[in-house]
């Protein structure tokens, strides 16, 4: 079995860290329309292909903000004693109508599958650990992530630090965790999470990151209205 994971968490039910972040991004994660809309979207794609869909809504782990609830399934046995693998994604990602099964494009669970990402920038802080050439064949963006057992089974002691102060958001955390151990890195199709900035090139999942979604709500919402479904003529 396979279950497809997000996280919808008031924020206000968090220490007050988001203050500081809200000084910076006045309306940041205030999305409601299009996390319903994205939590619809995963509902009736989890349903096309036979697989759960589940949203986590209350604290599992309460640290400081509701992405890092994300983490529940590296430290839950509970999430691998019922799934093979697991699909955490973001409620700013919107599968289109015609994305095939995710889970069709991994394969062997001894791997970690990722979609391929190219991360703006050199190399920094902690990831100077890190060799370039592994850096570059391991980051991902963490909107969209397949884990399955030997994924936590690997990484699971350097996630369980992801309170230490060098890891200063949930995907730095889980990042270097992956690419720290000797998991072998697989991609599968860029097409499962492409950034929503400018000309997006089409997709399989939209990811609509960036501060336009909160500023103008509405015009995403028309935006990927053009993009996720299927036309006829």
């Amino acid at each position: 079995m396979k279950a497809i994971v997000q996280v919808d968490v008031s924020l206000d039910r968090y220490i007050k860290k988001h203050e500081k972040l809200d000084k910076k991004h006045p309306i940041r994660n205030r999305q409601h329309q299009l996390a319903e809309l994205s939590k619809k979207r995963f509902s009736e794609y989890a349903e096309k292909y036979g697989h759960d869909h589940l949203v986590i809504t209350e604290p599992l782990l309460g640290y400081e903000h509701p992405v890092w609830e994300r983490l529940d399934i590296w430290f839950n046995p509970e999430w691998f004693e019922k799934y093979d693998e697991v699909l955490y994604v973001d409620t700013d990602v919107f599968p289109t109508d015609d994305a095939p099964d995710i889970f069709d494009h991994g394969g062997e669970l001894d791997a970690f599958y990722r979609v391929p990402y190219r991360k703006r920038g050199a190399r920094r802080g902690i990831f100077l650990d890190i060799t370039e050439e592994r850096y570059r064949e391991t980051v991902f963006n963490a909107g969209v992530i397949l884990i399955n057992k030997t994924v936590v089974d690997k990484t699971l002691d350097m996630v369980k630090r992801y309170e230490e102060e060098r890891f200063t958001e949930d995907s730095v955390t889980l990042n270097y965790a992956i690419m720290a151990s000797d998991l072998r890195i697989e991609n599968i199709d860029k097409r499962f999470n492409v950034k929503v900035l400018g000309e997006t090139p089409p997709a399989y999942f939209y990811h609509c990151s960036g501060r336009r979604k909160a500023e103008d709500e509405e015009s995403v919402l028309k935006w990927l209205d053009k993009r996720l479904h299927k036309r006829s003529g």
